[in-house]
């Protein structure tokens, strides 16, 4: 597999990946809120992104030779460059940890 196969890979996943999990941004902020809850730490949806990003370098370890792992690490790092240099949008901030209207 050649690098571009794993870009194009990572473009072609997305449009289906949306349609099952709806929009990026609102996904991630979902997720970070509640992870927050979980951990009582304050989780931004670029901190899951991370997080996430980790799973996968994680998964080469013991499984190098799947795709998915790289096409998915390639989305991973596009969502957390994202939503760090999309300033002002809720998903710059972290969610409240401890709780939210959702959880009260």
């Amino acid at each position: 597999m050649k690098h571009t196969d794993i870009i194009n890979g990572a473009l072609d996943i997305l449009k289906p990946r949306g349609a099952a999990y709806g929009d990026v941004r609102e996904n991630h902020d979902h997720i970070a809120s509640l992870a927050s809850t979980l951990t009582r730490k304050e989780l931004s949806a670029r901190d899951i992104a991370l997080v996430l990003l980790a799973v996968k370098l994680g998964r080469m370890t013991t499984s190098p030779e799947l795709a998915d792992h790289y096409v998915d690490a390639v989305n991973y790092l596009a969502f957390a460059g994202e939503f760090a240099m999309s300033s002002g949008t809720k998903s710059d901030k972290p969610a409240k940890a401890g709780g939210t209207d959702d959880f009260e």
